[in-house]
C-alpha cells in the first residue's frame, strides 16, 4: 500500500484589514487566526510570518516583533509558568482542579503602552468602507464578511494576583506586559521582572596565576624583557563583564528591561509610492518569526493602508508554529 503523507487541516494562513493614518496598534497573531479560523489559536507560540504586505498610496508603515534575545524568551517561560503554578495550587488547595476555563491560555500585552490602552488590539472585523472612524483599526474575518464590531471576544490578558500587598487582606492583580518598566496599578514588566530574580555573575573574573615568566611555556619564545608586559596584557585586559551588570539601575541594561525603554525589535521601515501607471502601491517584508505572534504596526504617513499578514503552513492546526517553552531548544 503506497504511503501518505500527513495532510495539514484546512486552515486560512491570511489576514486582511485597515490601518488608519497616524496610528499604532497590535496585531495579535493568536487571538486573529482564532477568529478567522474558528479554532483555538494559542498566544504563547512563537509563528512564523511569510510577509506582511501593506497597500496603499504615499504611507510608512514599520512592523516591529518582540525581541527573541534570551532574556525575553526566559522572561517569558519564568512568568508563565509561575502564573500557572500560583492557579494551580490554588485550585489543588481548593478542589477546583477541574474548574479550569476551557481555554486558559497565557496572554501578554507587548509593551507598557500596550497594557496601559495606547494601541488598539486588532480585532475581526470587517471594513467595508475606509472612512476616518476608529473601527479601521480592527482586522478582518475575510474580504466581503463582517461581524459587529461591538462583539466583545473572550480574549482575556493574564494577571498575576499579590495577596497582602502592603496590608493584610488588601489582594491587587496585575497584567504583564514584555518590554519596558512597569506600569503602576496596571501591569508588571516581565524582563524586568525577570532581571530582579536573577544572580548577577562576578563582575571581574580572579582566575589568575600570577607567573609572568618562567616554565617550559614561558620559555617557548625568545622576547628578551616584553614578556611580563605581553602576558599582563593577556591576563588584566576583559577580565570584567562584557556588558553592564546591576539590578535595575542605569547599569541593568537587560534588553527590553526597565532601562532600555519600551522598543520593539524592527522588521522592516515599508516606504510606499504610487507607481507611473497605477493608483494602489504595495510593500511587503521578508519572511521572519514573531514570538507571542505579537506585531506591532505603525502607519506614519497620511493615508489608510490596507494590511495582510500571512502565515507560513505548518503543523500546528496548520501554521508553522512553536510553543514558546521550545524556543531556547
Amino acid at each position: 500500500m503506497a504511503r501518505h503523507s500527513r495532510s495539514l487541516p484546512p486552515t486560512e494562513l491570511t489576514i486582511f484589514g485597515y490601518l488608519a493614518a497616524g496610528t499604532v496598534t497590535v496585531a495579535d497573531i493568536g487571538a486573529l487566526m482564532s477568529q478567522i479560523n474558528r479554532r483555538t489559536f494559542r498566544q504563547g507560540m512563537q509563528y512564523a510570518v511569510a510577509k506582511v504586505e501593506f497597500y496603499t498610496v504615499g504611507a510608512e508603515i514599520v512592523v516591529g516583533r518582540l525581541p527573541h534575545h534570551w532574556p525575553s524568551v526566559n522572561a517569558w517561560t519564568k512568568t508563565m509558568a509561575l502564573w500557572k503554578q500560583q492557579q494551580d495550587d490554588r485550585l489543588e488547595q481548593s478542589g477546583l482542579e477541574q474548574t479550569v476555563a476551557a481555554h486558559r491560555d497565557f496572554k501578554i500585552f507587548i509593551d507598557g503602552d500596550h497594557a496601559n490602552g495606547a494601541y488598539l488590539d486588532l480585532q475581526a472585523v470587517t471594513v467595508q468602507n475606509a472612512g476616518l472612524g476608529i473601527e479601521e483599526n480592527y482586522m478582518t474575518l475575510a474580504e466581503g464578511q463582517a461581524i459587529s464590531p461591538t462583539v466583545d471576544l473572550d480574549w482575556d490578558k493574564s494577571q498575576v494576583v499579590f495577596p497582602n500587598f502592603g496590608a493584610p487582606g488588601v489582594t491587587v492583580e496585575y497584567n504583564l506586559h514584555m518590554l519596558g518598566d512597569d506600569v503602576p496599578f496596571v501591569s508588571k514588566g516581565m524582563i524586568k521582572a525577570y532581571a530582579e530574580s536573577r544572580n548577577r555573575p562576578m563582575q571581574t573574573d580572579p582566575n589568575i596565576v600570577d607567573v609572568p615568566l618562567g616554565g617550559m611555556f614561558g620559555s617557548m619564545f625568545d622576547v628578551g624583557d616584553d614578556s611580563g608586559d605581553i602576558i599582563t596584557n593577556a591576563q588584566e585586559a576583559n577580565t570584567a563583564l562584557p556588558y553592564l551588570n546591576d539590578v535595575d539601575t542605569a547599569l541593568e541594561f537587560y534588553p527590553g528591561g526597565s532601562q532600555t525603554g519600551s522598543g520593539v525589535t524592527l522588521v522592516d521601515t515599508l516606504s510606499i509610492v504610487a507607481g507611473s501607471n497605477r493608483t494602489l502601491a504595495s510593500s511587503t517584508t521578508g519572511p521572519f518569526l514573531a514570538n507571542c505572534g505579537l506585531l506591532l504596526l505603525a502607519n506614519n504617513g497620511d493615508n489608510i493602508t490596507g494590511v495582510r499578514i500571512t502565515l507560513m503552513p505548518g503543523d500546528y492546526k496548520g501554521v508553522m508554529a512553536r510553543p514558546m517553552q521550545d524556543v531556547n531548544n
